[in-house]
C-alpha cells in the first residue's frame, strides 16, 4: 500500500483556510421560515407548564423561632423538588425580614406578590436553610403568620409569651407573641390597635339518658387575625371532638383568622353534684345553660338564673356568671311512683261467628318500661293460627289456654288470631280473654251469619241499639187505642196482627192501609149530598187510594217472605249482622258482649202464617170496602133535580 504523504501543522492549517475561503466565495440563496401558530402554542405550553410536583414542590419540614426583646429570628428548613418560590412568615407591619440568608449565604431575593401581603423567596432544587431576622416594633403583641405551616416548630422568647403551639406544631397558621410587662418603670410601648384575645364560652349541659356538653367559643376581640386561648374543662368532662388538644385539663382553642366560632362536643360523667366556677381570667366570659330531661331533678344554688333568649319549647336554665361566681347543681332521680310497668293503650277484638266455628282476631297496643314475660289467657279450645309482634311472626302456641308473651320495652303491638269450635247459638257472645292487666280503649266487633234473625244485643259500654222493639211498643199502644175506638173498622187484634207483619220491613204500607180503611169508613157514612162534580172527584180519589193501598199490601206479602227483617240496628258503627261496642276501661278480663238471635227460618215461618191470615182478612175487608165505596152510587153522569134545587138555594 502506498504511504500517504504527511502534512505538518502549517500545511494543514493552510488547507483548512483555503476551504473556508472557497465556501464563502460560493453564493448561497437567502431563505426565511417562521413556525406555524400550532407549533408556537405548543412551545408556549411546554415553557409555561407547571412542574409535575405541584402543589407540593416545596415543604417546610421544620422551623425555629427566637424572639428577643427587639429582634425576631426565624429559621426554616425547606425541601424543594424544583426551582420554586416559597412564602416566608410575616407579621402585618410589626416585623419584616431585614436580612435573609440561604444556606449561610446572604441573599436578597425576597419579593412581594400582587396583593403586597406575602413575601416570597426563590429556591433551587434541594434542601435549604432559610434564615430571616429583623427588628420588632414596640408593641404589646405580635402575630406571626406562616403562609405555609411547618411540620414542626420550636420557639423560645426573651421577654415574650408565645402561644399557638401544641406538641411542637402550630395549632393554626398564626403564632402569637405577647410582651411580658416587667415591674417598675415600663418602657414606652407603641399603642396596639390589636386587642388581646377575648372570647365568650357558652356551655350547654344536656342531662338526659346520656350526659353531654356542647361548648362554643365565640370570638369577641380581636375582630381579625388568629389567636389561641385555653378554656378549662368541667370536672368529669371528656373531649369527643377531634382536632382539639387538651393540656392539663384545658382545651387549647386555636381560633383561625376569619373564623368567629369554634365548637366542640364532649361527654360528662354522671355525678350527684356539679360545680361550675367562672374564673377571673380576663380572656373570656362564660354562659352556662342546662337542658334537663324529666328523668332528672335538679336544684341550683349560687349564681341566679336569667330568662333565656329566645325562649325554647323545652325550658333551659341559663346563667351569666361574673368573675369568681360559682354554681352548685345537685342532681337526683325522681322517686319511682308505685304502679304497673305495663300499660295497655288499646284493644281491638274482631269475632267472626260461623255456623260451626268462630274466628277471632285480637290486636293489643301496649307500653312497657321493662322487658319480661307476660301470660294471656285465651279460650281452652282455641287453635292459635298466628302470633305477631310489631308485624313479625312469632312461633308461640298456648298451653292449657295460657299464652306466654315476651314483653319488649317501649311501645309495641301484639296481634293474635285463633279459631274455636264453637259456632253460632241463640245467645252468641265474644270469647273470654284475660289480659292479666287492666286495659283501655277496648273495641269489640261481633259478626253473625246472614241467616240469623237478630232479636237483642247486649254488652257494656257504647254499643248497638235495636230500635224495632221501641217502635213496636209505640205501635201496640196505638193499635189498642184504635181497636177500642168506635170509628175503627178493624178490631184490636186485627190492627195488632197487621202491624206485626208490616213492622219488620215497611211502616209506610201500614200507614197507607190505615188511611184507606178510615177513608172507606168515612165513605160508608157519607150521604153524598154534594154536587155531581164533587161527588165524582171524591170517587176517583177513593178509587186511586184503594188501588194503591191494596197493591202495596199485596206486594208486601212476597217481600216479607223473601227478605230479611229490618230490626233498625243503629249505633257504634253497627248495622246488618255486624255489631260493635266500645268500652273506655276494663279490668283484666275483656268484656263479652253478645247477641240473641234465632234462625231466619223462624221469621219466614211467621211471615208465611201472617200472609195466610192477611189473605183471609182481605177476603173480608174487600167486600166491606166495595159496599162503602158503592154507597149512594158509584158515579153521577147526568144532572138530577137535586142539583137544580141546590143551585136555587145557593143563589
Amino acid at each position: 500500500w502506498p504511504q500517504l504523504p504527511r502534512f505538518g501543522a502549517a500545511s494543514t492549517g493552510g488547507v483548512l483556510a483555503l476551504a473556508v475561503l472557497t465556501a464563502l466565495a460560493v453564493p448561497v440563496p437567502a431563505r426565511a421560515a417562521l413556525p406555524d401558530a400550532a407549533l408556537l402554542n405548543d412551545l408556549k405550553a411546554r415553557l409555561t407548564r407547571p412542574p409535575e410536583c405541584m402543589p407540593g414542590c416545596a415543604e417546610i419540614t421544620g422551623a425555629r423561632l427566637v424572639a428577643l426583646p427587639q429582634e425576631l429570628q426565624i429559621e426554616l428548613d425547606v425541601s424543594a423538588l424544583t426551582a420554586v418560590a416559597v412564602a416566608v412568615p410575616s407579621a402585618s407591619g410589626r416585623w419584616e425580614p431585614e436580612t435573609i440568608s440561604i444556606d449561610g449565604q446572604p441573599n436578597g431575593g425576597l419579593f412581594r406578590d400582587n396583593s403586597g401581603q406575602r413575601l416570597w423567596v426563590a429556591l433551587r432544587p434541594g434542601a435549604h436553610v432559610v434564615r430571616l431576622s429583623g427588628r420588632l416594633v414596640a408593641a404589646e403583641s405580635v402575630q406571626v403568620v406562616f403562609p405555609q405551616q411547618p411540620r414542626t416548630i420550636e420557639a423560645r422568647g426573651d421577654g415574650w409569651e408565645i402561644s399557638g403551639i401544641g406538641d411542637e406544631r402550630l395549632l393554626t397558621n398564626t403564632l402569637e407573641l405577647v410582651r411580658k410587662i416587667a415591674a417598675g418603670p415600663a418602657a414606652r410601648i407603641e399603642t396596639s390597635m390589636q386587642f388581646a384575645p377575648f372570647v365568650r364560652v357558652t356551655r350547654r349541659v344536656v342531662l338526659g339518658r346520656d350526659w353531654t356538653i356542647d361548648t362554643t367559643v365565640e370570638r369577641l376581640a380581636p375582630e381579625k387575625g388568629a389567636f389561641t386561648v385555653k378554656v378549662p374543662l368541667l370536672g368529669g368532662e371528656s373531649m369527643l371532638t377531634d382536632g382539639i388538644d387538651v393540656v392539663d385539663g384545658n382545651a387549647v382553642i386555636a381560633m383561625p383568622a376569619g373564623d368567629a366560632v369554634v365548637p366542640w362536643h364532649s361527654s360528662l360523667a354522671r355525678a350527684d353534684v356539679l360545680n361550675l366556677k367562672n374564673s377571673a381570667d380576663p380572656a373570656r366570659t362564660e354562659v352556662w345553660q342546662f337542658d334537663v330531661s324529666p328523668e332528672w331533678n335538679t336544684a341550683f344554688k349560687g349564681t341566679p338564673a336569667v330568662l333565656p333568649e329566645p325562649i325554647q319549647a323545652s325550658w333551659t336554665y341559663e346563667y351569666h356568671p361574673r368573675a369568681d361566681e360559682e354554681l352548685n347543681v345537685r342532681i337526683t332521680r325522681p322517686e319511682a311512683a308505685e304502679g304497673a310497668t305495663l300499660a295497655i293503650d288499646g284493644v281491638n277484638a274482631e269475632v267472626q261467628v260461623g255456623k260451626r266455628s268462630t274466628d277471632t282476631s285480637l290486636a293489643v297496643r301496649y307500653r312497657s318500661t321493662q322487658g319480661g314475660r307476660h301470660v294471656l289467657h285465651v279460650p281452652a279450645d282455641a287453635h292459635v293460627k298466628s302470633v305477631q309482634v310489631d308485624g313479625q311472626s312469632v312461633a308461640l302456641r298456648p298451653e292449657n289456654g295460657e299464652l306466654a308473651i315476651a314483653l319488649l320495652p317501649g311501645a309495641h303491638q301484639l296481634a293474635l288470631q285463633w279459631q274455636s269450635d264453637t259456632g253460632v247459638k241463640v245467645r252468641t257472645r265474644a270469647p273470654q280473654v284475660d289480659l292479666g292487666i287492666a286495659s283501655s280503649n277496648i273495641h269489640t266487633q261481633l259478626a253473625l251469619p246472614e241467616d240469623r234473625w237478630i232479636l237483642f244485643a247486649m254488652g257494656p259500654g257504647v254499643g248497638p241499639a235495636i230500635l224495632f222493639w221501641s217502635e213496636l211498643l209505640v205501635f201496640i199502644v196505638i193499635a189498642v187505642t184504635l181497636g177500642r175506638s168506635k170509628y175503627s173498622p178493624l178490631r184490636m187484634h186485627e190492627w195488632l196482627l197487621l202491624g206485626l207483619g208490616l213492622s219488620t220491613f215497611s211502616w209506610s204500607v201500614l200507614l197507607l192501609f190505615a188511611a184507606w180503611i178510615f177513608a172507606m169508613r168515612w165513605r160508608s157514612d157519607w150521604s153524598g149530598e154534594v154536587s155531581r162534580r164533587r161527588f165524582n172527584v171524591s170517587q176517583v180519589g177513593l178509587g186511586l187510594l184503594s188501588v194503591i193501598a191494596l197493591v202495596s199490601l199485596v206486594s208486601a206479602i212476597p217481600y216479607g217472605l223473601l227478605s230479611t227483617p229490618d230490626m233498625r240496628i243503629r249505633g257504634a258503627g253497627s248495622g246488618g249482622n255486624i255489631f260493635s261496642w266500645f268500652l273506655d276501661q276494663a279490668a283484666g278480663t275483656l268484656p263479652q258482649p253478645g247477641v240473641i238471635s234465632v234462625s231466619l227460618w223462624w221469621y219466614k215461618i211467621a211471615m208465611l202464617a201472617w200472609a195466610l191470615w192477611l189473605s183471609f182478612a182481605l177476603l173480608r175487608w174487600l167486600p166491606w170496602g166495595w159496599r162503602a165505596f158503592n154507597s149512594s152510587g158509584l158515579w153521577r153522569s147526568a144532572p138530577d133535580p137535586r142539583d137544580k134545587r141546590l143551585n136555587t138555594q145557593s143563589s
